[in-house]
């Protein structure tokens, strides 16, 4: 959980005893927001994710999802990792799942990269089941990705880009090294290993 609630006040998407949670409009993204005893006070001098309601203090986290009318929490992504690409915004969590069904990869990451039209594209780090030898071989496996991810999600959110590794830059836990993943991305431009739609 985060530091700010003292651990945790969700465990698998079941509010803690003590803890209330819904969604909140912030900054004009749809943010999960917590209420309940285990929430810090404030920070020291910086600008802070609360906000009061009803008597009750609220803490505004970074993470973006819905919470079913059972109750239970379901988190769609961060609200940092939201790709602007020409205006519209993606999230990288329901690409990302598109982009790893494919039968040709083993593992994927979504990110944005800077682009002077767009803002941003949309870019797939994949890992390959079969490196590609060359360019050719490295176009038809982008392409094939962006299509199968256009099937499931929109052509808008496809990737633009992807790029191919040997793997991708965990932490542990699952969880990616972002700053690692964008030196990837970049260290791969104008190379047989990335292909740009």
């Amino acid at each position: 959980g985060m530091t700010e609630t003292s651990g945790g006040c969700v465990y698998d998407g079941e509010p803690m005893p003590g803890v209330t949670i819904r969604a909140v409009d912030w900054d004009g993204r749809t943010r999960l927001a917590f209420n309940g005893p285990t929430l810090m006070t404030r920070y020291l001098e910086a600008e802070s994710p609360f906000f009061e309601e009803g008597g009750h203090r609220w803490l505004v986290s970074g993470d973006m999802g819905i919470i079913r009318a059972s109750g239970k929490v379901e988190v769609s992504g961060r609200a940092d990792d939201v790709i602007t690409s020409g205006g519209l915004s993606i999230a990288p969590g329901p690409l990302r799942r598109a982009v790893r069904s494919y039968e040709g990869i083993s593992d994927a990451w979504i990110l944005g990269t800077p682009d002077e039209k767009w803002g941003q594209i949309v870019t797939a780090l994949v890992v390959p089941k079969q490196m590609p030898s060359d360019s050719l071989e490295m176009a038809e496996l982008g392409s094939a990705v962006r299509e199968h991810a256009a099937a499931r999600i929109g052509r808008a959110q496809a990737p633009r880009r992807v790029v191919a590794v040997e793997e991708l830059p965990y932490l542990g836990f699952d969880k990616i090294d972002r700053a690692a993943a964008a030196q990837s991305a970049s260290e791969a431009s104008g190379t047989e290993r990335e292909w740009v739609r």
